[in-house]
Parts: structure tokens; sequence; C-alpha cells
């Protein structure tokens, strides 16, 4: 029986450890989903997303195995912001 893992995180202004994140998952996992936003008390400062580079390090990684999903989103808490990414888990993943 093969195992397919699917590894889904959270970032707001990751750029720092971005890269780094995905290059170290990438060749074990089936799926990276992506949820780029923020919760209440940064909404409430005017923040939806990361302003500084995790959305061009996302889009420039060389995804050449189709694994990674991008989505924006805000919530309350980071609970909420999980599951912006549940209905976007491929159903033969773990």
């Amino acid at each position: 029986m093969e195992i397919k893992i699917c590894v889904a995180m959270i970032t707001f202004n990751s750029d720092f450890v971005l890269k780094q994140v995905i290059e170290s998952v990438y060749p074990y996992v089936e799926q990276i989903i992506i949820v780029d936003g923020c919760v209440k008390y940064w909404t409430d400062k005017g923040f939806t997303k990361s302003t500084d580079e995790t959305f061009d390090i996302i889009h420039n990684y060389p995804d050449v195995q189709n694994k990674i999903t991008y989505i924006t989103g805000t919530a309350d808490e980071k609970t909420n912001l999980c599951r912006l990414f549940m209905p976007h888990i491929k159903p033969d993943t773990t």
C-alpha cells in the first residue's frame, strides 16, 4: 500500500523560511497546500495576505510535479484558516 502525504501550511509574511520548508518536504509528499492569509488581529490592521516575498517564492518555485496549491484567505483565528485548505486535500492522501 502506497501512502500519499499532503502537507498544508498557513503563511503570513513567511519569506524568511518558506523556500526551505517547501524544499524540505517537496520530494516526499503528494501535495502541498499553502494558505496565505491572516487572522483577525492582522485584518483589523488592514492586512489580508503577506506583504513580503511569500507570494513570489510560492509562484516562482519550480513545481514541476504540480504539487503546490496556493490559496488566500482570512479568518478570525488560525483554526478557521485551516478550514480553508481542507476541501483541497486530495481524497487519496493522508
